[in-house]
């Protein structure tokens, strides 16, 4: 009987709306979140309402990075729960996979999903895998050898995609930086600086200044 009583005031207590007071951020007369917003706790003087809160996690989701969402009232990390709640379940759902794979991220082998509206990593060790790796998240493949989206070079395999574009067999910044330079070199061999106006032009021309 205790125990029925009891499960019947939690209901009572978790449906009953929430108290109404004027929001630090708003400042309009509005229901405030409850309990603690991150980690670190102690902020439950601090009073936010459930619309302000909502707007702050999801601009958060939108521009930040996902490894460390802060609270509103310091610099630790908010509650798994606080996104949980004020997000779409879609976007919920991403964040913790997110979270899953970031503890992982320190594993030789980690690979980040290179789909740019995916969150995810996995390990995936090339010399048994191969070089591409589809995410178990949302199913992109991804070059794990060249660091790029395997679609990139589409219809190529990675080694037509190396005789073209990378001859020395190079990966990720390395080879990044390789074509920068020649891209510079290219330039350099058909342009010169315009003694006038410093501006890079082609060799056999000038500038109108």
């Amino acid at each position: 009987m205790f125990g029925k009583f009891m499960r019947k005031v939690s209901r009572l207590l978790l449906s009953a709306e929430p108290p109404k007071h004027e929001c630090e951020v708003c400042l309009e007369v509005a229901s405030l979140h409850r309990g603690r917003v991150c980690k670190k706790g102690g902020h439950e003087a601090n009073r936010i309402c459930i619309n302000c809160l909502t707007t702050y996690v999801r601009t958060l989701m939108a521009n930040e990075n996902w490894d460390h969402l802060t609270c509103p009232f310091c610099r630790s990390c908010l509650r798994f729960r606080i996104v949980r709640t004020y997000v779409e379940p879609c976007l919920a759902y991403r964040y913790k996979a997110f979270l899953y794979s970031f503890k992982r991220a320190r594993h030789e082998n980690f690979q980040w999903c290179l789909n740019p509206d995916c969150h995810y990593g996995q390990v995936h060790d090339i010399s048994i895998l191969g070089n591409t790796m589809q995410c178990r998240c949302c199913g992109s493949p991804t070059c794990a050898f060249h660091q790029m989206p395997a679609g990139h070079y589409t219809g190529q395999t990675c080694e037509e995609f190396d005789a073209d574009v990378n001859p020395y067999n190079l990966s990720g910044i390395t080879l990044a930086n390789y074509q920068r330079e020649a891209a510079e070199a290219a330039m350099q061999a058909k342009s010169k600086r315009c003694p006038r106006c410093g501006v890079m032009i082609e060799k056999d021309g000038g500038c109108d200044t």
